[in-house]
């Protein structure tokens, strides 16, 4: 069978055309439109899901779960946004998400992750005159419950980011079941004093600081 190679090597076409083009359309084996529910109720195990894609040089790249959870290990984040929201009895809400951020040259690899998980959306997460970095990012409870914290229990990350991991699933099930408004104010004391805990595990930065600054505020 003959076939026909289709080559983009400048940054403006990749950026200008091919990127918009094909963020029109629903990659084959990832619902954008599907609602929660139905990717959930899919229960799929995905410890031992593998698929090929190709690179930006047209080299083929495995996609297993143990790549997943290595590259989660260097490039992943587990987080809890805690943003000021003045509507909300307590003043301020909390977001977990789960995000991987990567150079336009890796773009494929953000998009093969959706695939793999078959939720999460791909985004621009900063621009400027001379590059474009993207997002892999997942904020949605349920979704981070019942498919990513299933998944990194059976398929363990390697690194500090492990035990980062056990107190972000933590924070993220009691949040999920509401467990931090059960004896208010005391209990959400206590989830903002693990959330200062839990920042403190990684990297000392001035991020961490005021994350933790943000979380003194609210006790």
């Amino acid at each position: 069978m003959n076939k026909n190679l289709y080559k983009v090597e400048q940054k403006r076409d990749t950026n200008g055309i091919c990127i918009p083009k094909y963020d029109n359309y629903v990659i084959p084996t990832l619902d954008k439109t599907a609602p929660a529910s139905k990717i959930l109720n899919s229960k799929q195990d995905l410890s031992g899901k593998k698929f090929t894609v190709k690179d930006a040089f047209g080299r083929d790249v495995v996609m297993s779960a143990d790549w997943i959870a290595g590259f989660t290990d260097g490039e992943g984040t587990l987080t809890i946004n805690i943003n000021k929201n003045t509507t909300l009895t307590y003043k301020f809400q909390i977001q977990p998400v789960f995000i991987i951020v990567q150079g336009e040259a890796d773009y494929y690899l953000l998009t093969a992750i959706a695939n793999f998980f078959g939720c999460g959306s791909v985004t621009v997460n900063r621009k400027d005159k001379t590059s474009v970095r993207y997002q892999y990012r997942v904020n949605n409870l349920e979704l981070l419950t019942n498919i990513f914290i299933p998944f990194f229990d059976k398929v363990s990350l390697l690194t500090k980011k492990k035990d980062e991991y056990f107190l972000w699933k933590d924070l993220v099930i009691e949040h999920r079941n509401k467990t931090n408004l059960d004896s208010w104010p005391n209990s959400m004391v206590a989830f903002l004093e693990k959330a200062k805990l839990w920042k403190c595990l990684g990297t000392q930065t001035k991020q961490t600081e005021s994350y933790i600054k943000t979380c003194d505020k609210y006790i």
